[in-house]
């Protein structure tokens, strides 16, 4: 039983893939609550729900050690939300490297190494990112009118041969970006659960007024257009 309100537990997992499955994100939050509190049935009010991300190569195992193409960098990356292991065996790899001791893991987590243990999850994957090219051909999932858009709902909106990130804030007032993600141009897809506009290509993610919160993209979506449309405007059809 806690001790104190300030006492939290935290549970995660149910993974999903960036951009994909967005109307499930419900379900996966309310699996989560049923988990922790079946496990822990002294669990008071759930106070935070949020999504991380992880990165994960095809192998599932981290990358440790030299990074590809250079001779004094050292990175320790890809660990599968299991950072607080993999960080600790990363630190210990790279620290022998550096002093040029044997390592006996030095192989296994090789960053230069073939990854040939899941070559079916590879082509799944990279189709299911070239998928959402097609993006680019469908209407978008906005309203006709952008007006009759609820106040704390976004959406994807077609005007001419643009895809616009649109937000609607609870003021009334609609933020216009546009909906090509700066890494690769794939298109974002809002997450309605979380707010935030999420690109299925390669993860990188926005939240409501197009600031990035997650890469790869170092890039906000406001860098390529943005438009600010007051309560009570006139908007695009």
């Amino acid at each position: 039983k806690p001790n104190s309100s300030k006492e939290l537990l935290i549970v995660g997992g149910k993974d999903n893939l960036v951009g994909h499955e967005l109307t499930s994100y419900e379900e996966t939050f309310t699996a989560l609550e049923k988990l922790a509190r079946d496990k822990f049935p002294t669990a008071g009010k759930l106070r935070y729900r949020w999504s991380g991300q992880v990165v994960e190569p095809l192998d599932t195992l981290p990358f440790l050690g030299l990074n590809p193409g250079n001779k004094n960098i050292f990175i320790i990356t890809g660990d599968s939300g299991t950072g607080i292991t993999n960080g600790t065996i990363g630190a210990l790899l790279c620290r022998d490297l550096v002093f040029g001791y044997d390592n006996p893991y030095k192989k296994i987590y090789d960053p230069s190494r073939q990854m040939t243990k899941n070559p079916f999850g590879y082509i799944k994957h990279n189709i299911e990112a070239g998928a959402s090219l097609f993006d680019y051909v469908t209407g978008g999932s906005c309203p006709a009118d952008i007006e009759d858009l609820k106040p704390g709902e976004g959406c994807i909106h077609r005007e001419g041969l643009q895809k616009l990130a649109v937000y609607k804030d609870t003021n009334g007032t609609v933020y216009k970006f546009s909906a090509v993600c700066p890494h690769l141009k794939a298109l974002v897809r809002y997450n309605p659960l979380e707010r935030t506009f999420d690109c299925p290509f390669h993860g990188s993610r926005f939240d409501r007024f197009g600031k990035v919160i997650n890469g790869p993209t170092k890039h906000n979506l406001t860098d390529a257009h943005c438009e600010v449309i007051p309560a009570g405007s006139s908007t695009s059809k």
